[in-house]
């Protein structure tokens, strides 16, 4: 207990009494509490968790202040290889996304890896995989598979290494990594390393029949799908946003009972992003009450990648989660939302609906690498990125004729003087109308507009040319 007659710990005492001190370990209270005489605090990493802890507890912000700045530092000096750097702010990282609900610090290791070079990169999850593989917590095994998204290869390669040692088995984590790379993507760039790794899994004298038959579904599948992928005529590029205009969600559920219609949504390839897919789960809320598991079992078989963070707060305001936002909603914001990658960007003006529709235009949207993600590669000397969309009109001729799509010419972004990024395709775009009279979150699924003898309807609402209704633009972006 902290001492009332303290002068320093009064502020403390004032509000919690006779502090207990029991959740903290004596040595770092002793220097919590001589860091509030003094002033200052000195941190190491043996210490940051629990200063950390403290400072949140008793809410000294300068405390708080000064163990991000030194978890900051950390992330942000590992530039070469430095095995115990790294092992500190991965299980600092997801200490407190396991604890206390917070992917803060995970969002900061993430965003910042995304800028070291990538055989540095790579270089700490091989070592940090070949010291720890069977200790690592399934939130650590996460991070390494978002880490190593674009070489994925570095994955695999430590596995086998794995299960070339005394100690390779088919352990739980071995299965857990397996299950979340991209298999068809390291078949694809080293195919002897994939089959070396099948190779090796099917020879280990320790399988079960259960593990042998799931390391067999699994090679099999992925060769399978390979194949057949590989195999497919090429089509010619089309570059129109996906999540817009792809006619009603009725014409994917037509009259199906309520008890079918979570699985027809999670196997439509009318969805083709996490963004629908939870859309289309807000369209029939209240009807379907799908479970955390059956959610994060779409999502990994999909492959579906992350949703920006602010996407998934206004799902929360829509009412989605009203009748068991309590059992899903932390688990779905701290698994399937992510900030490093994806980020929200809006039109600066507001539009007519009528002019949105009826005119041939391409509106801009602009943002700074420097100020909303670092992207490895990027040209631009001074950050300046974006993407142009082009808005092709709604024709009385030819109903189909109103598009979005996303611009792709570099001559068009010259002349901008912004520097596009290729990985940015349009799958990786999600839109929004929103309107600023009723600021409400816009379905995709809804018919491409058309004219009529008013002005144009568009989802139950007719714009006329007299019409001063707006609306927003908004792009929901990943960049990898």
């Amino acid at each position: 207990r902290v001492s009332t007659q303290s002068t320093v710990s009064s502020g403390i005492n004032a509000e919690y009494g006779y502090t207990n001190m029991s959740d903290f370990e004596a040595e770092h209270v002793r220097h919590f509490m001589k860091s509030l005489y003094t002033g200052s605090i000195d941190i190491d990493n043996s210490s940051f968790r629990e200063l950390s802890k403290m400072g949140a507890t008793f809410q000294v912000e300068w405390v708080r202040s000064e163990c991000h700045d030194y978890f900051l530092k950390a992330v942000q000096t590992m530039r070469s290889s430095d095995l115990d750097k790294f092992k500190f702010v991965m299980e600092e990282a997801t200490y407190a996304r396991r604890v206390y609900k917070d992917s803060y610090l995970v969002d900061i290791v993430t965003r910042e890896m995304a800028s070291v070079a990538p055989e540095i990169r790579d270089t700490n999850i091989t070592l940090h995989l070949r010291a720890h593989l069977t200790s690592l917590s399934v939130e650590e095994l996460d991070m390494l598979v978002k880490m190593s998204s674009e070489n994925c290869v570095v994955l695999l390669r430590s596995i086998l290494q794995f299960l070339e040692t005394d100690q390779g088995c088919y352990h739980e984590n071995v299965k857990y990594l397996l299950d979340r790379v991209d298999l068809e993507f390291c078949l694809e760039v080293d195919s002897t390393l994939y089959y070396s790794l099948f190779d090796r899994l099917e020879s280990l004298e320790t399988l079960s029949s259960s593990d042998l038959r799931e390391i067999l579904h699994l090679s099999n599948v992925t060769t399978r799908h390979f194949i057949g992928r590989a195999t497919q005529p090429s089509a010619p590029p089309d570059n129109s946003i996906p999540n817009l205009f792809s006619g009603c969600l009725s014409e994917v559920v037509g009259s199906a009972p309520d008890e079918d219609i979570f699985q027809i949504i999670a196997n439509s390839g009318r969805i083709k992003s996490l963004y629908m897919f939870f859309e289309a789960l807000s369209a029939y809320r209240g009807r379907i009450h799908p479970t955390v598991g059956e959610i994060d079992e779409v999502i990994k078989k999909r492959r579906w990648k992350p949703v920006v963070p602010v996407f998934f707060e206004r799902m929360e305001y829509s009412s989605y989660y009203s009748d068991y936002r309590y059992n899903n909603l932390d688990h779905i914001r701290n698994n399937h939302c992510d900030n490093s990658d994806n980020f929200l960007m809006e039109f600066p003006q507001k539009i007519r609906w009528y002019e949105f529709f009826t005119n041939d235009c391409n509106y801009t949207f602009v943002f700074s690498q420097f100020g909303l993600t670092r992207i490895p590669g990027c040209k631009s000397e001074d950050g300046k990125c974006g993407i142009c969309l082009r808005v092709t009109a709604v024709s009385q001729n030819d109903p189909d004729a109103f598009s979005v799509e996303l611009v792709t010419e570099e001559g068009v972004y010259d002349a901008l003087q912004i520097h596009r990024h290729p990985e940015i395709t349009p799958v990786r775009v999600h839109l929004a109308l929103v309107s600023t009279r009723w600021s409400t979150f816009e379905n995709s699924f809804l018919r491409k507009p058309f004219l009529t003898a008013d002005g144009v309807r568009y989802g139950g609402n007719v714009y006329s040319a007299r019409s001063s209704e707006t609306l927003r633009l908004l792009a929901y972006v990943r960049v990898r």
